[in-house]
């Protein structure tokens, strides 16, 4: 009979940690154009055991000067 150990036996098999906010920061040349904060729980929604995709179209705005 042979034994398996492992170092890592008492850890969790999936990492629970998520973020809270995603930034999304669009820049046009040096400068930032548009900005939007997102409720990761709110705003995101799990499409597999490793992917999320936001719920709906997200528009960035660039200001023309």
């Amino acid at each position: 009979m042979t034994t398996q150990s492992s170092l890592f036996t008492n850890l969790p098999k999936r990492c629970g940690r998520k973020p809270q906010t995603v930034v999304i920061t669009l820049i046009s040349g040096d400068q930032k154009s548009d900005e939007v904060f997102l409720d990761f729980a709110k705003d995101f929604r799990m499409v597999d055991a490793s992917a999320y995709t936001l719920r709906s179209e997200l528009v960035l705005n660039v200001n023309s000067q």
